[in-house]
């Protein structure tokens, strides 16, 4: 019996072993099979023969010139009309080579092609002529000269709305999607999210109602405003819009909305650790057929996520040599982004193989990167692999530094991905339908007004003897409920008194303690700084800049604030602010939330959150209050 059990077990033994070596040959399989794919051409631009006559710019991102021609486009969308040609080619001359050129070429393009406009006569040609003029000239200025301002965005949105009316009106759904959706996009690079995502359901609504063949470019509709619900997070309504946007045919270079859409797929499935699903979608990316722009980039992308599941998986030797393999290519196709990606994992996995000598090498690299470039995301990533570095290799002091850093950027990426700016723009959405339904009905009212006057008059003599003895009823209970409110108030505000009389007390550094004339200086010099600065009013003030400012070091400045108040720099610094912000509500002309911001907080939400715990009652409450005991 003992020696049947034995044998069963080095069986078992056997079969364990086997069955490890296939799964992990089969598994080297599929990653050897991601080779990087050579293309006949680049895929940066689309293939324009160079023509007499033919304008140009020199690309020096790729080290490549493209061309195009004007008179050729506007020939073409005059005898053509709409075509896949013509969109291919209007794409390639407004997000390709106008993206490259100077304010003075864009101007004497636009008066090349309006010269051809008198010339053809052409109504389509016309509408497209003042369309992309709209979205060169905006975008010259959003990326090229500052920036734009709102009276300009305003005028450009104008333009668009006056060319939308007009395809409503020919009964053309593919330039009022085209139009809507460009709206859109203007809203969002400008950073009017509020607009932006009212307008989202609305571009919903008419792409339920629009065909393919309507308009060709519906998936990228979808893809864009999934990427917008996805970039603030409200995956509930973006991952049923990338899936909308999935179409793994297309007849434009420019169309790489299936990619992306994959792609954010991908990364979504990642995040909420369904690894398979994340494979799936980056190797559907990989795999595509599609001859698309930037094709080579999205291979390296999907490369790049599918080794960053295999690290989440702890398999770092099999991620490390994909990403190895695939970093020249990344560095080939200047993707910044993913070859700062794939730097930062190629760190993570040599620390965890314990090669922190190689880790380091890979630190440097990065380091010698153009750092400014990086997303809030990114850097976290960053400090992570410093913190895990310096974590492996004793040094816990500057491991803690970077466990700072790691907080500092995850808040801030939340409050710039906030969900409720949606909810901000759904609510003024439904004010704004409310306000047409309220004027509709009013007019509906006017109509009839005249039929009822008699029968108000009736009832006037009625509802006047009844108000005069419900107004008694209702005076009498407010005052009841305004004395209750005014022992209430009175409370609060004595509560008030006490704490403001503590923080002056400390603010005159009455309060001797036996901490080192050092630590006074260092207090004192702090307070004058809040004093005479209002420094804290800036919501991106942080304690090393503050400590720079009085001439100590960060963690010096922590400790002293500690043992002086028992509290930390940021809460203390918020105690200023709260104080800030009461003083603003008794000039009683600011809303809350520009007083939050006025103040030094960073959001609305956390100002609510902090004056709430710190007053025991809301701003608004509190102002309230204020206006009924000045009254």
């Amino acid at each position: 019996m003992i020696l049947h059990n034995i044998k069963m077990r080095y069986i078992l033994l056997l079969l364990s072993w086997f069955v490890a070596v296939a799964s992990a040959y089969g598994q080297a399989n599929v990653y050897d099979n991601l080779k990087i794919k050579q293309y006949e051409r680049s895929m940066n631009s689309l293939d324009v023969p160079k023509t007499q006559g033919c304008d140009s710019v020199i690309v020096t991102n790729y080290d490549e010139i493209w061309y195009f021609n004007i008179d050729t486009l506007c020939y073409r969308m005059a005898t053509e009309g709409y075509s896949v040609q013509v969109e291919d080619l209007m794409h390639h001359f407004l997000f390709e080579i106008a993206d490259y050129a100077t304010a003075e070429q864009l101007e004497k393009w636009f008066e090349k092609m309006e010269t051809a406009a008198k010339k053809y006569n052409n109504n389509f040609l016309r509408n497209k002529l003042d369309y992309m003029k709209t979205i060169a000239f905006f975008y010259q200025k959003l990326y090229f000269e500052g920036g734009v301002s709102e009276d300009y965005l305003d005028s450009a949105i104008e333009n668009m709305q006056k060319l939308k009316q007009i395809a409503v009106k020919q009964g053309n759904k593919r330039d009022e999607v085209l139009l809507l959706s460009e709206m859109t996009w203007m809203y969002m690079n400008y950073g009017n999210y509020a607009k932006m995502f009212k307008n989202c359901p609305i571009l919903l609504d008419l792409l339920e109602n629009t065909t393919y063949e309507e308009y060709p470019l519906r998936n990228y509709c979808y893809f864009f405003i999934g990427n917008a619900y996805y970039r603030f997070r409200d995956y509930k309504r973006a991952i049923p819009c990338l899936k909308a946007a999935l179409h793994d045919t297309t007849p434009f270079f420019a169309d790489r909305s299936d990619l992306r859409a994959r792609s954010l797929l991908a990364d979504y499935y990642s995040e909420i650790n369904d690894l398979d699903s994340s494979d799936y979608y980056y190797r559907s990316i990989y795999d595509s057929p599609l001859m698309v722009r930037f094709r080579p980039y999205h291979d390296v992308k999907a490369v790049n996520g599918i080794a960053h599941n295999l690290i989440k998986r702890g398999n770092y030797n099999e991620a490390l040599q994909l990403l190895k393999r695939w970093q020249p290519e990344a560095i080939k196709e200047k993707v910044y982004e993913t070859i700062f990606n794939i730097t930062i994992a190629m760190g993570e996995c040599y620390i965890a193989e314990k090669q922190p000598e190689m880790a380091k090498a890979v630190i440097d690299d990065i380091r010698a990167m153009d750092n400014s470039k990086l997303s809030l995301p990114q850097q976290k990533d960053l400090y992570i692999l410093l913190f895990h570095y310096y974590s492996v290799t004793g040094n816990i002091t500057q491991a803690q530094l970077y466990v700072d850093s790691i907080q500092t950027t995850v808040v801030k990426h939340e409050e710039k991905t906030d969900a409720l700016i949606i909810l901000r723009a759904e609510q003024e959405l439904f004010e704004s339908e409310k306000a047409l339904k309220d004027e509709t009905i009013q007019k509906q009212k006017n109509l009839f007004q005249f039929s009822v006057v008699i029968f108000v008059l009736c009832l006037l003599i009625l509802i006047i003897v009844v108000y005069n003895y419900r107004k008694k009823q209702i005076i009498n209970k407010k005052l009841v409920q305004h004395i209750r409110e005014q022992d209430f108030v009175l409370n609060k505000l004595e509560q008030e008194r006490e704490h403001a009389k503590k923080l002056q007390l400390v603010l005159n550094n009455d309060e001797k303690t036996s901490i080192s004339s050092e630590d006074d200086n260092v207090f004192n010099r702090f307070i004058e700084l809040m004093k005479n600065s209002n420094i804290y009013t800036n919501a991106e003030v942080s304690r090393k800049e503050v400590a720079g400012k009085i001439g100590t070091n960060e963690t010096y400045l922590g400790t002293t604030i500690k043992q002086y108040t028992g509290m930390t720099f940021t809460d203390y610094i918020n105690e200023f602010r709260l104080n800030y912000a009461r003083n603003l509500f008794l000039e009683n002309k600011l809303s809350v939330e520009s007083i939050a911001f006025e103040s030094g907080f960073g959001s609305r939400r956390n100002f609510l959150r902090l004056f709430s715990k710190r007053y025991g009652l809301s701003p608004t409450s509190y102002r309230k209050q204020l206006t009924q005991e000045n009254s």
